[in-house]
């Protein structure tokens, strides 16, 4: 496929058919989607179970993908969905790479193990809701020491 130039988006065709005489006859107007011979859009999305995560590619226009995992692992089997166990809950920067016959695109995100799945908040209130002025304030719960009886944060 040769293309010189590409728009993505949507272009309206019809055939026109001439005989000797100058007798043209119309077909349908068919309206196509043009994304060929545009570079691929990299991206995916994540899912986890503990030290395990599992990946989808969402890209866009990729006809090879390579998963680069953050801990010294890939995957270039040009696979669309992987799971990949890691050592130690950490941050891994994962990074996809997506090709196509014009191109490639690369994502990379952050993949923090350290706080996936954990509730940060615990029993943390915010308050005022809704807000006075955009302002929010965010407390711990107050407990009682056990030697004092006073409360603490």
């Amino acid at each position: 496929m040769y293309c010189e130039t590409a728009t993505a988006g949507d272009a309206s065709v019809f055939c026109e058919v001439g005989d000797s005489l100058g007798n043209l006859v119309h077909s349908d107007v068919a309206v196509l989607t043009i994304d060929s011979c545009l570079p691929p859009e990299a991206d995916f999305t994540w899912d986890w179970n503990h030290l395990e995560l599992c990946f989808t590619n969402t890209s866009k226009r990729a006809e090879t993908v390579i998963w680069i995992f953050g801990d010294s692992t890939t995957n270039d089997d040009n696979v669309d969905s992987i799971c990949h166990t890691y050592p130690e809950k950490q941050a891994y920067l994962v990074r996809l790479y997506a090709y196509n016959q014009y191109d490639e695109d690369v994502v990379t995100k952050t993949i923090d193990l350290l706080s996936v799945g954990e509730n940060v908040l615990g029993d943390t209130k915010v308050y005022p809701n809704p807000t006075i002025h955009g302002l929010l304030r965010v407390a711990k719960p107050l407990e009682a020491d056990r030697d004092t009886g006073y409360a603490r944060a």
